[in-house]
C-alpha cells in the first residue's frame, strides 16, 4: 500500500501509470506490506487465482523476503500501474528493524507530478540463488 499520495493517470506514452501528488524526499517510504490490506501468494494460492490476478502477480514480481512468497496488491491499487524503468526512482528494500516485509523507498527525490518506477531485476537481491517469480510461483 502506499503510504504517500499518489494518484494513477495516463502517462505520455498513453498507459496507466502512478504519479507522485506531493514531493517526496530521497529515503522516504513510499509503499509498504500491509498484510490487511495485501496478500501474499504461494503456488497453491496462484494457481486458484483468475487470469487478471495471474497476470498482476506476474508483472508485479513482489517478493517477500521473509516467506519468498509473492506479495499481491488488490486489483484497483495503485501499484498495479506502477510501470517497470530501468531509471526507477524507487527501491525494494528489506530491513526487518523497520518493517517485517518488503518496502520501497525513493532513490532520489521525486517531485509532485514525476511517475513512479522500479525495476524488477532490484528484487534479485532477495531471491534464492538459481530461483525467479515465475519458478517461485509454479513450484
Amino acid at each position: 500500500m502506499y503510504v504517500v499520495k499518489v494518484e494513477v493517470r495516463e502517462t505520455a506514452e498513453g498507459a496507466k501509470g502512478t504519479f507522485a501528488t506531493a514531493d517526496i524526499p530521497k529515503g522516504s517510504a513510499v509503499w509498504q506490506f500491509k498484510p490487511d490490506y495485501d496478500t501474499t501468494i504461494s503456488p497453491k494460492d496462484y494457481n486458484q487465482l483468475n487470469e487478471t490476478q495471474k497476470e498482476i502477480a506476474q508483472n508485479l514480481s513482489l517478493i517477500s523476503p521473509k516467506t519468498f512468497l509473492v506479495i499481491l496488491p488488490p486489483e484497483d491499487d495503485p501499484m498495479v500501474y506502477t510501470r517497470q524503468s530501468k531509471d526507477s526512482n524507487l527501491s525494494p528494500t528489506f530491513d526487518k528493524n523497520v518493517s517485517g516485509e518488503i518496502y520501497f523507498t525513493a532513490k532520489n527525490d521525486i517531485k509532485n507530478g514525476e511517475e513512479l518506477t522500479w525495476n524488477r531485476s532490484d528484487f534479485n537481491k532477495f531471491l534464492p540463488k538459481g530461483r525467479s517469480v515465475s519458478n517461485l510461483l509454479t513450484s
